[in-house]
């Protein structure tokens, strides 16, 4: 109870004794009148006690007085009651009417802020009857500036609803309608939308009157596109994200991340290909430096461009010997990447590794398969010219038997046994050359003098050339033609094209052999892609029989050969364009049935030539 309260009740007390008191004093007041009135009218001093109507009026006797002087103690007790009520309602009216203005205030005061909160909220409140139709809706101006009255006043949730979004959440709804089902946070997209997509939620509970009988719907709402959309966004990025996670799981590489910012840069994923591969589960790499997976023969020289790459945060791509966790060695191609954040820090290193223990298996056999095929095509070569250069050995050994048979027979002379010596050395020459030729070795790349390549091709060319056969040699230019490659390889190109130039020309016929350097525009003139400023330029013509289109394009392959079973495995031009080709160079062919065959070879040129020839001439060696 407050104070207003307090000081009112005391006051309707205050009344109340004020009007009891003079009732109280009545009676006293009574008897005096009564004792004054005797005794003016008898004029005696006798007392009232003596008088024969004492009876009547004494104190302690009955009498017309006593009975007179009891109602009034009635009546006025009942007055003082009825005033005493009468000052306690009113008392309790004013109590009454307080309490209904304080709750008349307290009741303006929630209205007040219900619709302070309504025109800051960014929420609508509505209503329907009971058809379902919208009745009322109230919204803040400002905070729904989109929301169009007309559009929904009058029309069922049906009717605002797109069927096309969720109809199986829609039906729901409209089923909890009819089963009047109070709701929550119903999400549809709107229908009634004028220029842009919305998505609206709403909540609401049905409404009934005193009797029971449903009136319709209550309830909120507010826009929620944006939550919609990004909720949409991040589904997509949780679908994308999950296929991510199964192709990196499926992915026939193994998968590797580090995370640099923690100490010894440790691995923080794997993928299934990793254990595949490896041997290692996730568990046992996660939290260990990728070290542990090297071995003892790993390359030192790729394992530093491993390191120079996390060290410089660069990408890198190696091949090196890892091993798995049963200790089994395993050629790994390693790709390392570094990954940055939006500020430019580095967060990750993903490293992927693919095992090419059987790619550089194939190789390897691919690369001794070609030796040997280098070798077949050498052991060719030296049976093609076996019959001139037995013929040049045999006379050489001829001088030295007959000279040595003269000696004996009439006395050393000095003429006699340098004669003897010069052809001892030739014939050493021969065998020096053959050995040479048919030497089996890697290719080993270094600094080559395409001019000394150039004629000792020739000169081992033209041993055993039948007489009427011309090899005819021109060398255009004074410059070393420094090259950087095989001069094995180089020799056996040259010594294999001239071969088969002068088995083209049968017994009678005529073979031109020049070296000459041209510029990048002539290669580019025929055909080929260059990057190279400078070549040497080699080109072996034959007036043979010649090629027709379908041999030509065939002369590259593998075992193809024209020449009779016996003579000739195929393997020759085929080593001779892979030899080129792992020089950089190039190789063009020219060929007409019944005119002659041009091969032109274009090397790569190191440093610099005294010139710069564009057409050369032929002169008999």
């Amino acid at each position: 109870m407050d104070s207003l309260l307090r000081i009112k009740l005391v006051v309707a007390l205050l009344a109340a004794l004020l009007v009891a008191a003079p009732a109280a004093l009545g009676v006293k007041q009574m008897r005096d009148m009564q004792a004054h009135a005797i005794d003016t009218v008898f004029d005696t001093d006798a007392h009232i006690a003596d008088l024969p109507l004492a009876p009547v009026i004494s104190d302690d006797g009955g009498g017309p007085f006593q009975e007179a002087r009891g109602y009034w103690r009635l009546y006025l007790a009942a007055f003082a009651a009825v005033v005493m009520a009468v000052i306690g309602a009113t008392a309790y009216i004013f109590v009454l009417l307080d309490r209904q203005q304080r709750l008349a205030g307290k009741q303006r005061a929630a209205l007040q802020r219900y619709l302070d909160a309504l025109d800051a909220s960014s929420d609508w409140f509505w209503e329907t009857g009971p058809d379902l139709r919208f009745t009322e809706l109230w919204y803040s101006q400002d905070g729904q500036p989109s929301l169009d009255p007309k559009r929904i006043l009058g029309r069922t949730r049906a009717e605002i609803a797109d069927p096309q979004y969720d109809p199986a959440g829609l039906q729901r709804h409209l089923d909890d309608l009819a089963a009047r089902q109070p709701f929550r946070d119903f999400v549809f997209r709107s229908a009634t939308a004028r220029d842009h997509e919305r998505y609206v939620s709403v909540s609401g509970k049905p409404i009934y009157d005193e009797a029971g009988s449903f009136l319709g719907y209550r309830g909120s709402g507010r826009v929620v596109t944006g939550q919609v959309q990004q909720k949409a966004a991040l589904e997509a990025l949780l679908q994308r994200t999950a296929l991510l996670a199964a192709a990196i799981d499926h992915a026939t590489n193994s998968i590797i991340i580090t995370d640099p910012r923690q100490n010894d840069n440790p691995i923080v994923f794997v993928n299934a290909a990793f254990t595949r591969i490896t041997g290692y589960t996730a568990a046992e790499a996660i939290g260990r430096n990728t070290r542990f997976l090297r071995s003892a023969e790993t390359d030192r020289q790729a394992l530093a461009t491993l390191l120079a790459a996390f060290e410089n945060m660069k990408p890198a791509k190696v091949t090196l010997l890892a091993k798995r966790k049963d200790g089994v060695p395993f050629w790994a191609e390693v790709n390392v990447g570094p990954v940055f954040d939006g500020d430019g820090k580095l967060t990750a290193f993903v490293i992927i590794q693919n095992d090419v223990t059987a790619r550089i298996q194939t190789e390897k056999q691919r690369d001794h398969a070609e030796s040997q095929f280098r070798h077949s095509q050498k052991l060719e070569a030296l049976g093609t010219l076996a019959g001139g250069i037995a013929h040049d050995f045999n006379n050489s050994l001829a001088s030295i038997v007959l000279m040595t048979q003269f000696c004996i027979k009439s006395g050393s002379s000095e003429k006699k046994l340098t004669t003897i010596l010069a052809a001892a050395r030739h014939a050493k020459s021969l065998v020096s050359k053959i050995l040479a030729f048919s030497r089996r070795e890697e290719a080993v790349f270094q600094e080559v003098d395409l001019r000394q390549c150039f004629q000792e091709s020739v000169e081992l060319c033209r041993l055993g050339t039948p007489a009427l056969v011309s090899v005819d040699a021109l060398v255009d230019g004074e410059g070393p033609f420094a090259m950087h490659g095989d001069r094995t390889q180089i020799v056996q190109v040259f010594t294999n094209i001239m071969a088969n130039a002068i088995h083209a020309v049968g017994e009678k016929g005529r073979v031109a052999v020049t070296l000459r350097e041209v510029d990048v525009a002539y290669v580019r003139n025929c055909g080929f892609r260059s990057d190279a400023e400078r070549y040497a330029c080699v080109t072996i013509e034959d007036n043979g029989v010649g090629m027709t289109e379908e041999v030509k394009s065939r002369i590259f392959e593998p075992f193809f050969t024209t020449k009779p079973v016996g003579q000739g495995t195929g393997l020759g031009l085929a080593v001779v364009h892979g030899i080129v080709a792992n020089h950089h160079g190039h190789i063009y062919v020219e060929s007409a049935p019944g005119i002659g065959t041009t091969f032109t070879v274009f090397l790569r040129l190191a440093g610099l030539s005294s010139a710069t020839v564009d057409s050369p001439t032929l002169a008999s060696a």
